[in-house]
């Protein structure tokens, strides 16, 4: 069973691997691990993650993985959370200009 700080540790360590220019294995490694979570009905913690993430210590490519690999569970994710977290990311993604058109089309 995953724990809130296990969750947290594999987050660090993707941002560390895409900041070292290993973008592929950085989110590969995010995204197997929440999807591992999800089948595992892990919502609880996911949730936890989601309310608790600080989205300006990290690179927009984990942000939009955190949304994109929750996405299809965002029914069974505490909606608070997750809509607050898309909400944050949204907010920061602008705050830096990073903002594309369509960037977070289907994230809500």
């Amino acid at each position: 069973m995953a724990t809130i700080n296990t969750l947290n540790d594999i987050i660090n360590q993707a941002e560390a691997l895409i900041k070292s220019h290993k973008i592929d294995s950085g989110l590969d490694m995010l995204l197997d691990y929440i999807d591992s979570m999800l089948w595992q009905s892990e919502f609880d913690i996911i949730s936890s993650c989601l309310d608790a993430l600080d989205v300006k210590a990290y690179s927009v490519d984990i942000l939009l993985a955190l949304l994109m690999t929750t996405n299809p569970a965002k029914s069974k994710i505490k909606s608070r959370s997750r809509s607050s977290f898309y909400d944050r990311v949204n907010n920061e993604i602008e705050d830096r200009k990073e903002m594309e058109p369509y960037l977070l089309d289907g994230l809500k």
